[in-house]
């Protein structure tokens, strides 16, 4: 990435907590790196990471069959540590030992697998096994993950973390190989229905979306009694699944919502809004139509329908014509979203206190400026730039974060 910046909310005491990441920290540290090999040299890396906050994961889509796992527990342990020691500062500052700081790479595990089957990464989800067992069994955890982006089948997989203290590998096991509904793949994720139960999503290419049930995976930590281990000779061979209507045109996912826009189904200047908990997922009653707002603000009304006409002709032309081309927000919740349009500007997706009907609002440009856009309104040349948003909570309170970068996809 060439440029990053991130926003976080305000605290409950009401202080600001906003940070210019390209201000404080301009370079990161490498955790791992995925080599090219053969002719893509270029790779872009997807990376997700673990509800529990522990694991990073990433994967590429070509040009590698590899996948790497970065352990972060030792991070924020360490943090949790110093910051403990702060508070006992005054305390014990007198005839202290200070300890050295270590390296950020020090506190930092990885475990990497390579396989055909690991391409196009997508998504990650722990199979919970409650406290008990988590925490006092000392029980090794079990996370799952979603490949397939980019080919036709779908690819989950079951990641066991290495333990070098207990001399404990990795273990990693592909649970299904299955065939989606398209020829290729672009959007993989993991949620919870209302239920409680857990679900795989794949959308290939002008299909709609397929939602699987992984029910069983659930059942199958739940009843290994506190060992970790299970056969699976019961697991079945492809896991049950439904198709949702009106979501060929999905570009994004967010709690119990699908959102559809662009051409397919002709759904210029308009979102689609489908929920995935729907009764009958095959009705085509199941989605709610609005109005994309133009870029000054009008049309950010909770309207049902296409948007009025302009033009002397009564038509809109094609040139003005918007779609959502990227959604920004929490897989588990969707009460915010951030949708990103064709013209360059961003749309926040909200439901109303009151009624709980949903809105959209124009945000301002400034939300997703980069130091990128600072050099551009100076007037030094850039090479054609793409953004990517993305939303987070984090920390033991939920703060939640929203960070945007700027990247050359050619580059």
């Amino acid at each position: 990435f060439q440029s990053t910046r991130s926003t976080a909310s305000p605290s409950k005491s009401g202080k600001s907590m906003s940070v210019n990441s390209h201000c404080n920290q301009r370079y990161g540290a490498v955790a791992c790196q995925i080599h090219a090999r053969g002719v893509h040299t270029s790779l872009l890396m997807d990376v997700a990471v673990s509800e529990d906050g522990l694991y990073a994961f990433g994967g590429v889509q070509r040009g590698s069959v590899e996948l790497a796992a970065v352990y972060l527990g030792d991070v924020e342990k360490y943090l949790d540590e110093r910051f403990e020691e702060e508070e006992e500062k005054e305390e014990l500052q007198a005839g202290r030992d200070h300890r050295e700081t270590p390296g950020l790479l020090d506190l930092v595990q990885v475990d990497r697998h390579a396989d055909a089957k690991l391409k196009g990464f997508g998504a990650c989800a722990r199979l919970w096994n409650g406290w008990e067992r988590a925490v006092k069994s000392g029980e090794r955890p079990e996370y799952l993950l979603f490949t397939g982006k980019g080919i036709k089948n779908i690819h989950i997989w079951s990641y066991k973390p290495s333990r070098l203290e207990k001399n404990e590998e990795s273990v990693w096991t592909c649970l299904y190989d299955t065939p989606g509904n398209g020829t290729s793949i672009n959007q993989l994720y993991f949620r919870h229905n209302l239920h409680g139960t857990l679900q795989g999503i794949s959308k290939s290419d002008d299909q709609k979306l397929r939602v699987w049930d992984l029910s069983y995976e659930q059942k199958r930590i739940a009843n290994s009694n506190g060992t970790g281990e299970s056969d699976g000779k019961d697991r079945p061979k492809r896991p049950d699944y439904v198709d949702m209507a009106s979501t060929e045109g999905t570009v994004g996912v967010c709690g119990p919502y699908a959102f559809a826009s662009g051409s397919l189904g002709g759904m210029h200047d308009l979102i689609n809004v489908v929920g995935l908990d729907a009764d009958d997922a095959s009705s085509p009653y199941n989605c709610t139509q609005l109005a994309l707002p133009s870029a000054d603000g009008s049309g950010d009304l909770p309207v049902s329908g296409r948007p009025s006409r302009t033009g002397r002709t009564g038509r809109q032309q094609r040139g003005d014509l918007k779609s959502v081309v990227h959604v920004a927000g929490l897989v588990f919740d969707a009460s915010h979203a951030l949708l990103q349009l064709s013209d360059g500007s961003v749309v926040h997706y909200l439901h109303d206190d009151r009624n709980g009907h949903p809105l959209l609002l124009q945000s301002p440009p400034s939300l997703c400026a980069t130091c990128v856009d600072d050099d551009i309104s100076i007037g030094m040349p850039q090479q054609p730039q793409n953004k990517r948003m993305a939303l987070a909570r984090v920390g033991s309170q939920g703060m939640v974060l929203f960070a945007v970068s700027s990247f050359n996809e050619n580059s």
